[in-house]
């Protein structure tokens, strides 16, 4: 990151605090760029710079956060996540996840998934934002998660990739399977090989060096479609495993991204109780949002 902005690498090296957040730390002079306190975010580190944070006690972020709700009745709720939070909690980090948020703001949920995952009826990544389900009821969640093991959810996601598609309308069918040495990340194979996995990709728009897809995935595997993207040759822009290594960079001067460009902008099931059909879309998160009209603007 040699040359690039101060605010970009803050970004990029922690992206658990927002733009403003550390825009905030640079005016009042919490940051130290090679033991030197900086009081401007426009300055470019040398190679090899010490970059200090002097954070203040952090506050319980559970506490004052309380999630955007799209709809809500008597057997479920449907929520916008927002992007790094954690789904539901595990054995590393407790009670902040949306799960555990979620209690507090609506009351006991089913755990029908086990204690950790109350009202949870299916996930997303950390990273990634946007609309999830959550069930009120052991009989709401016994039928939706009957509806995603039958494929009758319909879900679409908006991603910003490097690059573009070689088609723009096409089914990715690569099977997926864990990494031998990384057990928590997946492998694209061929058709037929590990377990089947399938996402239907369009391209929406071309913006410069990066495309807006969206992808709508007939399975629901982990990562689907992150690695699907990477086997396109159109990593998702700002996954920091699945081709972070060899995607190249955003042009100068382009707003940083906190978490990676994936957002689940789309919901269409058969409502667990009375049967009929319900729809929800979310908007993009504002961060991607400026990203996405900066390259319009741009690129």
């Amino acid at each position: 990151m040699s040359g690039t902005r101060l605010d970009q690498v803050l970004a990029e090296l922690y992206p658990e605090h927002s733009k403003a957040a550390l825009q905030k730390l640079v005016r009042r002079g919490k940051v130290h760029v090679d033991g030197e306190r900086v009081l401007r975010s426009n300055i470019r580190p040398r190679r090899r710079a010490r970059i200090q944070l002097f954070l203040e006690s952090p506050k319980d972020e559970g506490e004052s956060i309380t999630l955007k709700v799209l709809f809500e009745d008597a057997a479920l709720i449907i929520v916008d996540k927002p992007a790094w939070m954690l789904t539901h909690s595990n054995e590393k980090e407790q009670g902040k996840s949306l799960a555990d948020l979620a209690v507090k703001q609506f009351g006991p949920l089913p755990m029908l998934m086990g204690e950790q995952r109350p009202g949870i009826v299916h996930r997303l990544d950390r990273e990634t934002s946007g609309l999830m389900i959550l069930a009120r009821t052991p009989e709401a969640m016994e039928g939706l998660q009957a509806a995603f093991r039958a494929r009758q959810v319909r879900k679409q996601y908006l991603a910003l990739v490097h690059g573009r598609l070689a088609e723009e309308h096409q089914i990715l069918r690569w099977g997926l399977d864990a990494m031998e040495k990384h057990r928590d990340r997946q492998q694209a194979l061929p058709s037929g090989k590990g377990k089947n996995a399938e996402t239907m990709v369009e391209q929406l728009e071309q913006l410069g060096p990066c495309s807006l897809v969206l992808c709508r995935p007939r399975t629901g595997r982990r990562h689907q479609i992150r690695v699907h993207l990477h086997a396109a040759g159109a990593p998702i822009v700002g996954d920091k495993i699945y081709g972070a290594k060899s995607a190249p960079r955003l042009p100068e001067g382009a707003p940083p991204l906190r978490a990676h460009a994936l957002h689940a902008c789309g919901l269409e099931f058969a409502h667990p109780i009375h049967g009929g059909v319900v729809s929800f879309e979310s908007p993009p998160r504002e961060e991607l949002e400026e990203l996405v009209a900066w390259l319009r603007t741009n690129c």
